[in-house]
Parts: C-alpha cells; structure tokens; sequence
C-alpha cells in the first residue's frame, strides 16, 4: 500500500462517532492496520467535543467513556508547568463515582488526555496486537490451546474475583492492565455485572450502543 509521510486528519466530529460515514477511530485504525504511515511519519489529529446544548447525549456518552479510558491509567498530566505528570485517578483515591463526577466537570481536559492516550494505545499495543491474528503461523507456533473450556476460566479469573477472593488480577494491578480494564468496564462479555468495574452499560442503553460502536472501529 501507499505510504504517506503526513497524515492530516480534520475531523468534524468526535472520537468515536457513531454516525455513518463519520467513523473517525476507525478511520485511524485502518491507517494503522495497512501500514499507510512511513517509518518516520507524522499523524495530525482534529477531533470535535459536542456540548450539553449541542448533543446531551453524545457528550453523556464520551464523559462515561473518558472516565472509563482514564481510570485505570496510573499516571495522568497536570496542569503543573514545572512536571506535567500525577497518579492515576486510584493513586489519588477516586472511587468510581468521585472520578467520574471529576471528569464531567473537566471534560475539556480530560477528552484530550483521552484522546492522547488512546492514539498512543492504538499505536504501540493494540494495533499490533489486532494484526497478530490467531491465523498468523507464528500465533500457532507461540500458542498451542487444546482446551478452550480451561482458556475461558484463566480468563474469567483475570477480570474478577473467585469465591475465596482469588483471581482479579486486573482489578489488582489495574495500572499493568488499563486497556483491559476499560474493556471490562464497557463490555458485558467481560463486565458480568462486576462492581469493581463501571456498570454504566447495563442501565444506559445509548451507552451501551456507543461503547459497542467504540470496540468495533
């Protein structure tokens, strides 16, 4: 495929965007799935963040994202000039709630952080990780499964707690495992009604449709 060496993306709404024909994540991801920027290239992104006025709903959705993205991540920027850089929203003591209320009220903020972080994701973790399919000769090489029954309960055990209060090592060691967190917080495949995690999915269902629509792209 062609390789460019800028990437200028101008978006005219947000990250993610549910519309048809407005798949802005997706519209990165492709570029990083097929390889379009050179070695040495630069992505420019401009995304868009609708007000309460402009679409209550949508800004709704990408608050209980933002909270979900950033909650888990063990450091955060500052406003501090002299070291952008604090703990993560658990370092600090949040509770689900208190960060989530924080965030709302400093969605402009918080949405860039957001934004930052998962370009950054995107790039170095999940992009790759989404290329090495389980097709892949070497995935087969690396990774013998016999008993995909054993492979569900190691990864139940990952996401939540047993009934001795084993397991949960994401919940534990949320900071090695942010992306994963997120995942648990805006999917019920993994989400199983854990209270450790957000539960926004389960009593908004336009939520739940736009977290969706976010692992999709």
């Amino acid at each position: 495929p062609q390789k460019f060496d800028l990437i200028y993306l101008d978006f005219c709404g947000p990250l993610p965007s549910k519309k048809a024909g407005q798949k802005t994540l997706k519209a990165i991801t492709s570029i990083l799935k097929y390889h379009a920027l050179s070695p040495l290239g630069v992505m420019i992104t401009n995304v868009s963040l609708p007000s309460k006025e402009q679409n209550a709903n949508e800004h709704k959705n990408i608050v209980n994202l933002v909270a979900s993205y950033l909650y888990p991540k063990s450091t955060l920027e500052s406003n501090n000039p002299e070291w952008n850089c604090t703990d993560g929203a658990i370092s600090e003591g949040y509770s689900l709630d208190e960060w989530h209320k924080k965030v709302e009220c400093e969605i402009e903020d918080f949405y860039g952080q957001y934004i930052t972080r998962l370009l950054v994701d995107l790039i170095s973790v999940i992009s790759p990780y989404d290329n090495f399919t389980s097709s892949h000769s070497l995935y087969k090489n690396m990774f013998k499964i016999s008993n995909y029954n054993d492979l569900t309960k190691s990864v139940n055990d990952l996401f939540h707690f047993d009934s001795n209060g084993n397991g949960g090592d994401i919940i534990v060691d949320s900071g090695l495992f942010p992306i994963l967190w997120t995942i648990a917080s805006i999917d019920k495949k993994y989400n199983n009604k854990d209270k450790n995690y957000y539960q926004d999915i389960y009593c908004d269902d336009d939520f739940n449709d736009y977290a969706q629509s976010f692992l999709s792209q």
